[in-house]
């Protein structure tokens, strides 16, 4: 139920760095949004000095200005929503297209799980994957079909990540990252600040040692004959690995060298003086997004912030948007 919804309004709405409103040379951050509440945001309202503005149309060595939007993009997970590319691997094809040992590949709740086939341990390797050109994979996440509240002594499991620099087929991963060493079920389903550099083929292993078995019942519907249908395959198992999530690191489209370029992401744009050389600029950058709350874990919760270089003599920024009020 929402209960109130008002303009983003007052010093809050800012950027303040160093207690200053001009953050040029610096940066601002929003802060972190209270439970109950979320900022609906529209855009950011600019207001840019500099000797002469002219000088900055043209595209500059140094970011001029950059706009983080952090995003729990993933449980547990926070990145920036627009300088990540996410590759997914799940699904039925994605999984029966890799070798499976103790284990197979069942329809839980409507999605393709893999599911131990007793105790013991089991083992899932994806097939290789080749990317269009070597990248970055900065962080990784995974979802498995287990809550987790499952006590610990029922599994174990590890996840790794084989990759390699080179395109050509055939040759083998030499290198291997681990994602995952033996962890329960219990523990965060994430793996940051991984910096795997120049990755061009990946795979993905995914091993369990499963001690605890437990009852699942995948339902397949066989005709047998006119409004007649049978179902079928109950059986023992552990529901394990829906997916595996890698965010790869790439340029933002927040990130602007030149005025030029925050113009075209600007409406209600106006240069001041009229006569030449303007000094002042404002603007409202575009920018969707929301901000929700969300439990601080390591310093990350998520938040807007905004840089500004020294090139500019002054750079004043506050959100335009709404903050809506639920009850919990």
């Amino acid at each position: 139920m929402i209960i109130d919804k008002a303009s983003l309004t007052g010093p809050e709405s800012f950027f303040v760095f160093n207690q200053a409103f001009n953050i040029a040379g610096g940066c601002g951050r929003t802060p972190a949004t209270v439970k109950g509440r979320e900022w609906r945001i529209e855009g950011i309202r600019l207001l840019l000095k500099g000797d002469n503005l002219l000088d900055l149309l043209h595209r500059q060595q140094d970011c001029l200005l950059e706009v983080v939007v952090n995003k729990e993009l993933l449980p547990g997970l926070f990145a920036d929503a627009f300088a990540h590319r996410m590759h997914v691997v799940a699904g039925l094809e994605d999984f029966q297209a890799g070798t499976l040992e103790n284990c197979r590949v069942m329809d839980i709740d409507g999605i393709a799980t893999i599911v131990s086939m007793g105790t013991n341990k089991c083992t899932w390797k994806s097939r290789v994957y080749t990317l269009p050109e070597t990248t970055t994979i900065s962080s990784a996440a995974w979802e498995l079909a287990t809550s987790r509240r499952t006590p610990d002594d029922s599994f174990r499991y590890s996840v790794k990540l084989y990759h390699s620099a080179t395109a050509q087929s055939g040759t083998p991963l030499e290198n291997e990252l681990p994602l995952a060493d033996q962890l329960p079920p219990g523990k965060l389903r994430r793996a940051d600040g991984l910096n795997a550099t120049d990755v061009r083929r990946l795979q993905i292993e995914f091993s369990a040692d499963v001690l605890n078995d437990s009852y699942i019942h995948e339902l397949h519907t066989r005709f047998e004959g006119e409004g007649h249908s049978k179902f079928m395959d109950a059986s023992f198992g552990r529901p394990l690995l829906r997916a595996v999530n890698l965010l790869e690191r790439v340029p933002s489209a927040y990130q602007f060298h030149s005025l030029n370029e925050i113009m075209v992401k600007c409406t209600s744009t106006t240069f001041l003086p009229a006569s030449s050389p303007p000094t002042v600029f404002t603007g409202l950058l575009k920018l969707p997004a929301r901000l929700t709350h969300s439990e601080v874990q390591n310093g990350s919760y998520e938040y807007i912030e905004l840089r500004a270089s020294n090139a500019l003599s002054s750079c004043e920024a506050f959100l335009v948007g709404h903050e809506v009020i639920e009850a919990t």
